[in-house]
């Protein structure tokens, strides 16, 4: 491979990774960046315990699992995403509606696994 080859590859990647940065850090409905939140799964309980989100507004939910496979389902808002350990992953939640909403495992974690709960507060914008 010649310098010149090796430039427009480097060159290549680097604005790969600039648009794959802009086109995930924002949120269509808002210019500023999207919001992320993290969520630590293990028998029987998630981390944090409650969130709180704002009605209409896109947050990205990363599900980090640190022993088994587990989900996590928020059913009144239509949400579900899964992780294996050491696998994290992510989905979008743009809630429609306020309100407390019950947060689950969506994946059989063992004999407490039907206590593994999150609570989901969405509240409406704050006035601008």
């Amino acid at each position: 491979m010649n310098l010149m080859t090796t430039f427009r590859s480097a060159a290549i990647l680097l604005l790969a990774a600039a648009c794959s940065t802009v086109s995930q850090g924002q949120d269509a409905g808002n210019a500023g960046t999207q919001k992320t939140i993290e969520i630590t799964a293990k028998r029987y309980s998630f981390s944090p315990e409650e969130i709180t989100v704002v009605k209409g507004q896109t947050v990205t939910i990363v599900l980090n699992s640190t022993d088994v496979k587990h989900g996590l389902r928020i059913k009144e808002l239509g949400f579900n995403v899964e992780s294996k350990p050491g696998h994290p992953e992510s989905a979008a939640l743009t809630p429609s509606k306020t309100g407390e909403f019950d947060g689950s495992c969506s994946h059989f974690c063992g004999m407490g696994h039907g206590s593994m709960k999150l609570k989901v507060k969405v509240v409406d914008a704050p006035a601008q």
